[in-house]
């Protein structure tokens, strides 16, 4: 563990505060262009329960600061952009903790690598404390960590190149479930090509959890071509629902109908693709909250959940209850 695990005190006021942060990262030695994740840990160090909040109500960016410092030089604060839960006051029992990890690639505010060239570096938090129905009571400070990043070589350094040159493929490792506006294909075909081409490369670890991720929440949006592309990329097993019917690629709005058979139509209607359902499948109730997804998807969907299948039905399909 590479975290100095300290008693933590007040930096205004020289006591032990109600409430710690301790931090730890899980290595030692990071890459240029390499996450390094910061495990953080705020911990009740009173023997009674406590409601506080990481950043004071109102805020509009977190108020805990990230102190980053290379080779000894004056730290630079770099504010915590995401996932914690800041602004909401939290109850701690006695002794328990609020653990944390934000992985630090990407910084929006200061448009660029948080780790951008390597060298030795310390980072640590400073953090205001806010007790509910208390004043502002000062500031709290981490331990120090420190971590070694240096430079790719070989492969990587090649990966590394190509990455770098393209600040948003590194956004959207770092934020993989922000909503992008529409499929960015230019980006997200740079981080697959870099999958593809290098796969042996350290960076392809790190990037293919992103990846997949867009391509489970993106589908819709995707050409059908290069769904193909990620699917063989990602080893998406082949859709085994009629996979040389080209139609069943097509985009679809689903929401609630009254039943499944009214569903199954306004599916059709939409697709251009006859749906139907047996009797007794097609009085069932369906309750869907609105999504635009994929026809092939949702179709198996539905005969999973189901326990049905499909059969071709002169143009279109039926879906049967499964024969045991």
């Amino acid at each position: 563990m590479y975290a100095l695990t300290l008693i933590l005190a007040f930096v205004s006021e020289g006591v032990q505060p109600p409430i710690s942060v301790v931090i730890r990262s899980p290595r030692a030695e990071y890459l240029v262009g390499e996450p390094v994740p910061v495990e953080m840990s705020w911990r009740n160090e009173t023997r009674s329960p406590i409601s506080f909040a990481i950043e004071p109500f109102g805020g509009h960016a977190s108020l805990s600061r990230l102190l980053i410092a290379l080779d000894g030089k004056a730290p630079h604060a770099v504010d915590i952009e995401e996932g914690c839960p800041e602004g909401r006051f939290l109850d701690v029992m006695p002794g328990a903790a609020l653990n944390y990890t934000e992985s630090l690639l990407w910084s929006r505010s200061n448009r660029g690598l948080f780790f951008d060239r390597p060298g030795c570096y310390t980072i640590r938090i400073v953090s205001p404390l806010q007790l509910q129905g208390k004043p502002k009571a000062g500031d709290i400070e981490s331990n120090v960590v420190r971590i070694l990043v240096r430079d790719p070589e070989g492969e990587d350094a090649e990966v590394g190149r190509l990455v770098r040159a393209h600040p948003l493929a590194l956004d959207y490792v770092q934020h993989p479930r922000d909503q992008m506006p529409g499929y960015d294909k230019a980006m997200v075909r740079l981080v697959v090509d870099v999958l593809a081409e290098h796969p042996r490369s350290r960076y392809s670890a790190i990037y293919e959890p992103a990846v997949r991720y867009f391509f489970e929440r993106e589908q819709p949006v995707i050409p059908p071509g290069d769904r193909k592309t990620f699917r063989e990329l990602l080893k998406v097993p082949t859709s085994p629902v009629f996979p040389d019917d080209a139609r069943l690629e097509a985009t679809v709005v689903v929401e609630t109908q009254e039943d499944l058979a009214r569903f199954l139509q306004s599916l059709g209607r939409q697709s251009g693709v006859p749906l139907r359902a047996s009797l007794s499948l097609g009085k069932e109730g369906w309750f869907r909250a609105r999504n635009t997804v994929v026809l092939r998807s949702e179709m198996e969907s539905l005969a999973e959940t189901r326990g049905a299948e499909w059969r071709k039905s002169k143009d279109g399909y039926l879906l049967e209850r499964r024969t045991p």
